[in-house]
């Protein structure tokens, strides 16, 4: 449960618990995190500064698969889906990055139907998308 930054979850906890039973809803103790910041589906929420932020250790993740693919002159199918399905998470949190990922997609289009490891010269226009991203993600928290 998401509770205003000054609320004592304790107080929540059986009312949160009750509900969860009433609707047949499991609750894995292990997974269970008290605080300002909780991490949901692979984003974190900060209740105290009212942002949605990747963990560190996926920011860093998202900066090496695009830096490593702007360094690389072709790439095979299997990598531009890589990097656009890493990065269609990542653009839940980062404004515009939908827009971004458009020009990787349609070079998708392109490849030979059943090799994903042929390997295609990059464009112009995706290798834009791409230090688009790595600009937004260098600045990212």
């Amino acid at each position: 449960m998401v509770l205003p930054p000054h609320a004592n979850p304790k107080e929540y906890t059986g009312l949160f618990s009750h509900l969860c039973c009433e609707v047949g809803l499991t609750i894995k103790i292990s997974k269970n995190e008290e605080g300002n910041v909780v991490s949901f589906t692979g984003i974190e929420f900060d209740t105290k500064d009212m942002l949605f932020r990747l963990p560190t250790k996926k920011l860093l993740k998202a900066r090496a698969l695009v830096n490593d693919a702007r360094r690389q002159k072709s790439l095979s199918l299997r990598e531009i889906q890589k990097i656009t399905g890493y990065q269609n998470l990542v653009s839940t949190v980062t404004p515009l990055g939908q827009t971004f990922l458009r020009r990787l997609y349609n070079i998708e289009v392109y490849f030979p139907a059943g090799n994903r490891h042929h390997r295609r010269r990059i464009s112009v226009e995706p290798k834009r998308d791409l230090v688009w991203w790595s600009k937004a993600l260098s600045e990212a928290p």
